[in-house]
């Protein structure tokens, strides 16, 4: 079976098809001519696929079960967590969205300060809304995507869902050889010690960030304090070097 009648079959775009492949959940055969020809056990595990994905598993829940890396019943229970969690989060957005449907007001005459005591209150009694902390991320991505768009013509919010993984792992090399070549041509040292030191930066940054992350996924209103003293204290470090590089100058 070609891919645009495995589309027509399963309802999905040949986007899909082809992102499952990349992530190696299927390996689909390849004729003479280089075209791909979709068996029946291909048309198999795109449905399984399909319907785990709509089950709430992630792509590397899929991986790890179909490689027998992890128990179906323990998988299960981690989605059913995971969506339960994210039901609770929206519970107390959509009771207030229930109460205020009805209301035909404008931005102006709505009266805020009634809506805002009902959230305070019900956050003291557990209720969950919507979490706002991460907001200025996706206002950060966004801005770094449109300057990277028109300065370098270049769509990097779709390379970066496409290829994020191997663009991150480019941005660390070349930082790397930059350095190493650094402290040949500056500091008239070994390529070696400084190709070297971000690759040990990156595993400390990722030593205290994935944990952070993984409590992000059961816990995020304690991942996200966590995260904001973390930005602090990088601050706040930040903001000594430059104070200490000042007076160094001064001085």
């Amino acid at each position: 079976m070609k891919i645009r009648e495995l589309e027509n079959l399963l309802s999905i775009s040949r986007s899909n098809i082809r992102f499952y492949e990349k992530q190696g959940l299927f390996s689909p055969e390849r004729k003479n001519n280089n075209y791909r020809e979709y068996t029946e056990q291909d048309i198999e595990v795109l449905k399984k696929i399909i319907v785990f994905r709509k089950m709430g598993f992630t792509i590397e829940e899929i991986k790890l079960i179909q490689n027998d890396q992890l128990p179906f019943t323990e998988a299960t229970a981690n989605v059913q967590q995971r969506i339960e969690n994210e039901i609770e989060q929206l519970n107390g957005s959509l009771k207030l969205i229930k109460q205020v449907s009805g209301e035909n007001l404008s931005f102006d005459e709505i009266n805020i300060d009634e809506h805002w005591n009902a959230i305070t209150e019900s956050e003291k009694l557990g209720e969950k809304f919507v979490d706002i902390c991460k907001d200025f991320l996706e206002f950060e991505l966004n801005s770094f995507d449109f300057m990277w768009k028109y300065a370098f013509f270049h769509d990097f919010k779709k390379s970066r869902a496409k290829h994020g993984t191997v663009i991150a792992c480019g941005i660390l090399l070349l930082l790397c050889i930059l350095r190493g070549i650094g402290k040949v041509l500056i500091w008239k040292e070994s390529f070696w010690s400084g190709f070297l030191y971000p690759f040990a930066v990156a595993l400390a940054g990722t030593i205290i960030i994935l944990p952070l992350f993984l409590l992000s996924k059961k816990f995020p209103k304690v991942a996200s304090v966590i995260a904001t003293v973390l930005i602090g204290l990088i601050v706040l470090f930040l903001a000594g070097i430059i104070i200490l590089l000042i007076y160094s100058i001064i001085s």
